[in-house]
């Protein structure tokens, strides 16, 4: 998954070739989805080449699938949902379910659609322990803490903007400076937050 993902950030007609030699190995549905995202956009590199033959592809299925992504338009993605594909995706999965038991669910997720303060300082500082969401608990058999993600106020503000308002959630955007005020709030905070903690 991850070096398909890397493929579409190298933004040449190569790495669309690289890329497409994933259907020779092995596949699930979250290399599927990042095959099908890094196409998208890559297209404007690949699709000229396709049409004039030039394109250095000859395995059948490569090209069929090639032929079959020619049908999407190629979109600029929103910020934050960069961030959530190189980042909060391996956990959290391509429909913010998680997995049940380790990871919890961002979708239809009380902690995602609520207040943006814990949202914003489980990012600035990581998260562990138990915690229940939507009706599920983790934490406990499997305690997984999630770590700190390092992200400027800008990349925090996407990226909960985009959580917020994706997989069903409806919920609103976030601004850096709101993220701003909390990373200057929770300065002196040493480790993971509970949940307990980020509900006091």
């Amino acid at each position: 998954v991850e070096a398909i993902v890397a493929c579409s950030h190298v933004g040449t007609v190569a790495a669309a070739v690289v890329a497409v030699q994933a259907l020779a190995a092995p596949r699930d549905r979250f290399i599927d989805y990042a095959l099908a995202q890094t196409l998208r956009a890559l297209q404007p590199q690949w699709a000229p080449a396709l049409a004039d033959g030039s394109l250095a592809v000859h395995d059948p299925d490569q090209l069929a699938l090639l032929r079959r992504s020619l049908g999407t338009v190629a979109e600029a993605p929103h910020p934050g949902r960069l961030v959530y594909e190189s980042l909060c995706l391996n956990c959290h999965q391509a429909d913010g379910r998680g997995l049940a038991g380790i990871y919890p669910p961002l979708a239809a997720s009380e902690w995602v659609t609520g207040p943006t303060r814990p949202l914003a300082r489980i990012l600035l500082h990581g998260l562990g322990g138990r915690i229940t969401v939507a009706g599920g608990t983790y934490g406990v058999q499997v305690p997984l803490p999630m770590p700190p993600m390092g992200l400027n106020d800008r990349q925090m503000a996407d990226v909960l903007t985009y959580v917020r308002s994706a997989f069903g959630n409806q919920a609103g955007a976030v601004t850096a400076d709101e993220v701003a005020t909390e990373r200057a709030a929770s300065a002196a905070h040493v480790g993971a937050w509970t949940a307990e903690d980020l509900v006091k």
